[in-house]
């Protein structure tokens, strides 16, 4: 996990001081210097840019200031500590902005160059880019006739590793023991009663487990907010990998749309492909105020929030990215509106982020997944999104060492 080694007060940035600017002119922002400007200037031109982002951040400070909720994340209570506080100043400059030049300026100022900040980060141009969506489908609290397909609590058994909260598989006695694969809890119906909704498509079912989100609305109009709550613990496979080694899709053009037209078509295909997927997740149903709710317990912010490896970037942060799309096809339904409509422009973007979650796919320095919102649309804008860029946490320089936790 990237984190800051000198830690700073969780209190406000450093002053600008007109000394900095020679000390700083060429130790790495240089190269840097249009993209960040254009992160500054994407924020400031739209006011509701700024308060998403605000909201977001503001989000990632009540968690990390939570012991309970965010310790199990960091390695260290240091680490999270520089992380809140680099949080924080970012969050305060934000909010004070009034020029993108100045803006720029104070990030300048305030964090590390990302040349620096990005040890054991993605390296060059080379991280791969994607978006996810959370996803609304068909579907009931209550098995009902059409709504044959379930998804599960966790069960009572699972076991998790104490410092990560990760699942390493299920209590038998004083053994761990590893949990069930998707193929066998599906095909021997394993959880039975432990359902927590059900699904008129198979298909919707298995992209609410690969976006650990879901609303359900029923027939009736009810609805249900459901969140992640663990996993079986297994290996992820992806199934549009799958899919493109199997011969069946090409490797250029696949899209979550191209993977549904596919078992639209061929339904009995399904099972054999899914299964070949060990992961299986768990859900649990949440106040409709929280959702969608990240892996990490925080509600998301469309067009801000980001899901990366929690074992390379620091939980929580923020974080200036710039990335370029590597294909374009148009907007399924036509819409070009909404936060994350900046996913459908073809132009080299930067901009800057949160880290909020974390995804089963999503291993390594170079992987990141934006945040695209909820419904047919971001699933659609989602589905078609795949970019190249650079991935930069934003580190604080001070070496001011933080004597308490953040309050």
């Amino acid at each position: 996990m990237i984190v800051a080694t000198l830690l700073a007060l969780a209190g406000g940035c450093q002053p600008w001081r007109a000394d900095h600017e020679a000390t700083y002119a060429d130790d790495g922002w240089s190269t840097w210097e249009i993209h960040l400007l254009a992160a500054c200037e994407e924020l400031l031109r739209n006011p509701a840019s700024r308060d998403d982002l605000l909201l977001a951040l503001d989000r990632s400070l009540a968690w990390l200031a939570d012991d309970a909720r965010s310790a199990t994340f960091f390695d260290s209570e240091t680490e999270r500590i520089a992380t809140h506080a680099a949080t924080r100043c970012f969050r305060n400059l934000i909010a004070a902005a009034t020029d993108a030049a100045w803006l720029a300026r104070r990030v300048r100022e305030n964090f590390l160059p990302p040349v620096a900040a990005r040890a054991g980060g993605s390296s060059g141009d080379d991280a791969l880019f994607t978006a996810y969506y959370a996803a609304a489908f068909e579907g009931v609290a209550t098995r009902t006739p059409g709504y044959d397909w379930p998804l599960y609590a966790p069960p009572p058994d699972l076991a998790r590793d104490e410092r990560t909260g990760e699942v390493i598989g299920r209590r038998v006695g004083d053994r761990i023991e590893p949990l069930p694969t998707r193929e066998m809890i599906e095909r021997e119906g394993l959880y039975a009663g432990m359902e927590v909704g059900w699904l008129r498509d198979p298909f919707d079912a298995y992209v609410a487990h690969v976006n650990g989100s879901v609303r359900l609305r029923g027939p009736d109009g009810a609805t249900i907010h459901l969140a992640h709550a663990g996993t079986n613990g297994r290996p992820y496979t992806s199934i549009g990998r799958q899919l493109i080694e199997s011969g069946v899709l090409p490797s250029h053009g696949v899209s979550l749309q191209a993977i549904r037209a596919f078992f639209d078509a061929h339904p009995d295909q399904l099972h054999p492909f899914a299964w070949r997927n060990q992961r299986y997740v768990f859900f649990e149903a949440i106040p409709e105020a929280e959702w969608p709710r990240s892996g990490l317990g925080i509600t998301l912010v469309e067009g801000r929030s980001v899901a990366t490896d929690k074992r390379v970037y620091p939980p929580g942060g923020p974080m200036l990215v710039r990335f370029q799309r590597v294909a374009v096809a148009p907007p399924g339904d036509g819409s070009s509106a909404g936060p994350s409509a900046f996913l459908d422009d073809p132009e080299m973007q930067a901009r800057f982020v949160v880290d909020h979650d974390r995804g089963g796919a999503i291993l390594g320095p170079n992987r990141i997944d934006l945040y695209a919102g909820a419904g047919d649309v971001a699933g659609d804008r989602a589905g078609r999104f795949t970019a190249g860029g650079f991935i930069a946490p934003l580190i604080r320089r001070t070496a001011m060492i933080e004597a308490t936790p953040p309050r």
